[in-house]
């Protein structure tokens, strides 16, 4: 099954992450979800995210894409 990293910054926009995220495991690809440090995620709106790991150490796993 294909694996795919979505990196989220503080101030991303929600709308963009979250359907991104959703159309990917939807369609049956496994997404993981990486902040930059291990604090949650505050968007554009206010929205706060919780990633999957950080980008530290999702870099030490393989993606295709």
């Amino acid at each position: 099954m294909p694996t795919v990293l979505v990196p989220l910054a503080q101030g991303c926009e929600e709308l963009e992450a979250v359907t991104v995220i959703d159309l990917l495991r939807r369609a049956g690809i496994t997404v993981v979800t990486a902040g930059l440090d291990d604090e949650p995620v505050k968007a554009s709106r206010g929205v706060v995210l919780i990633a999957d790991t950080n980008l530290e150490e999702a870099i030490k796993q393989s993606f295709d894409m």
